[in-house]
């Protein structure tokens, strides 16, 4: 990432749409300390991903079982992971698709 955006750049959006589930929390938590990098007092960030959740429909679960990533987490494990980098995190459930797939939306503020 450091070789591809100037050192001196910063940002005022950062957005992450299904990204983050292809790769371990330690790669995660990597990646959000780099993004803090670039990021100007008042950036907004919105981290946009598939989640487990409870009493979640057989065909969301199967759908995303055969999903390529392989980190999608629970719900709450989101919350944890991102807040280890961002202490403030809204987050939110997302059914927005006509597909039965859940998604957490997570927003932060620098």
């Amino acid at each position: 990432m450091n070789n591809i955006i100037p050192s001196t750049s910063r940002f005022d959006y950062i957005t992450a749409i299904g990204l983050f589930h292809h790769v371990n929390d330690t790669t995660a938590s990597a990646c959000f300390e780099a993004i803090k990098k670039y990021a100007k007092t008042g950036t907004f960030i919105i981290i946009f991903e598939p989640c487990f959740i409870n009493k979640q429909g057989f065909i969301s679960k199967k759908l995303m079982a055969l999903d390529r990533g392989q980190c999608i987490r629970r719900y709450d494990e989101w919350v944890k992971l991102v807040a280890t980098s961002f202490p403030e995190v809204s987050h939110s459930l997302c059914r927005f698709y006509r597909i039965p797939y859940v998604h957490i939306a997570l927003t932060i503020r620098c």
